[in-house]
């Protein structure tokens, strides 16, 4: 092979190859992107763009510029319920924590054969703001956060939403 080092062997001459070979790739390096001053590649951007929000000119290279992200995730907290209000406030928490007690192991976790505990009560069926639905202790089940946010994935296409 051209360019290693065919004598002495060991630690060293590896070293030597390396370097030789890093000479012969700088120019690679160059075109794909450069070093931080951590020594990190850091790869080139997408040419900044105008912000989405309608009338803003500010360039970016999210969709929105900093200010209108910023009013978009208050908008969107404002619109979010309040979880008290949907049925989760201190009555749910006593009889969660009461259920978990009682079912300390994840359901789905066992039919597969681990061992788990279970960390919250989810709805089998999502109640969507049917409150006998919702306290229906026979629609409760135990789950470990992994296998709940699998599931409410899942099955209800994201975290429930009230209708």
């Amino acid at each position: 092979m051209q360019g290693l080092p065919t004598q002495g062997g060991g630690i060293g001459s590896h070293r030597a190859a390396r370097k030789e070979s890093a000479g012969r790739r700088s120019h690679v390096r160059a075109c794909q992107g450069d070093r931080s001053p951590q020594g990190v590649l850091v790869m080139p951007f997408a040419a900044p763009h105008p912000c989405t929000h309608p009338g803003c000119s500010t360039l970016t290279e999210g969709r929105r510029c900093r200010e209108h992200r910023r009013e978009e995730w208050r908008q969107q907290a404002r619109n979010r319920p309040n979880p008290a209000a949907a049925g989760y406030g201190h009555e749910w928490r006593k009889a969660s924590r009461r259920f978990l007690r009682e079912n300390p192991l994840c359901v789905l976790c066992l039919k597969a054969g681990k061992i788990r505990a279970s960390e919250v009560t989810d709805h089998i069926i999502p109640h969507k703001g049917d409150m006998a639905l919702f306290w229906d202790r026979t629609n409760w089940q135990a789950l470990c956060w992994r296998c709940h946010s699998r599931k409410t994935a899942f099955n209800d296409g994201g975290p429930s939403q009230l209708s």
